[in-house]
């Protein structure tokens, strides 16, 4: 996967935890395209493929994925998680928010 963007979360006691966002690539039909994320922390390690009908769509539908892996993940679970020393706030938009990224969905 070729990184993007990456974000450090910082957890009490532990090694930091890794956001980090992939190059849209292209489905094999070339018409539709993937993002790659990946989340990398001392109890949490996914890596995930979400699929849009543009790369901008596939972004968004990747922040959406995340910020919700990132909510149920085992460090932010256990209240490990912070960013800038806030634990709660990810800085991701919620991932309602961001649902129906085309005209007409809902």
């Amino acid at each position: 996967m070729e990184v993007i963007a990456e974000r450090r979360y910082q957890l009490r006691g532990m090694a930091d935890l890794v956001l980090c966002i992939g190059k849209p690539e292209p489905f094999p039909d070339g018409r539709d395209f993937l993002r790659p994320y990946e989340i990398d922390g001392p109890l949490t390690q996914r890596r995930f493929r979400l699929g849009g009908a543009d790369a901008v769509q596939a972004l968004l539908l990747a922040i959406a994925g995340a910020s919700l892996d990132l909510g149920l993940c085992e460090e932010a679970v256990r209240g490990l998680l912070s960013l800038d020393g806030v634990i709660g706030d990810l800085g991701l938009p919620d991932p309602q928010a961001l649902h129906g990224t085309r005209k007409g969905a809902g």
